[in-house]
């Protein structure tokens, strides 16, 4: 036992059990979220094709991409 606070698997578990609850929920909360034809295609774009969906945020995709490029720069001076 660690002194002044939980042993970290005590932490891993709790983290497991969140994980399994919020993965139990998210097709009861997908039923009951409204359609999302009305958000930008900028902030939310979705691919569809057949029974396959793939969702994806350009905005997030050039943020990421421009921080990895900053991190890598950054690594070389």
């Amino acid at each position: 036992m660690i002194r002044g606070g939980y042993d970290p698997l005590v932490w891993l578990g709790i983290a497991l059990i969140a994980i399994g609850i919020a993965l139990v929920m998210v097709p009861y909360l997908a039923e009951r979220m409204p359609g999302l034809e009305g958000i930008s295609p900028l902030l939310l774009y979705v691919y569809r094709r057949g029974d396959f969906y793939l969702a994806t945020s350009p905005v997030l995709i050039a943020a990421s991409l421009i921080a990895l490029l900053a991190f890598l720069l950054a690594r070389r001076a």
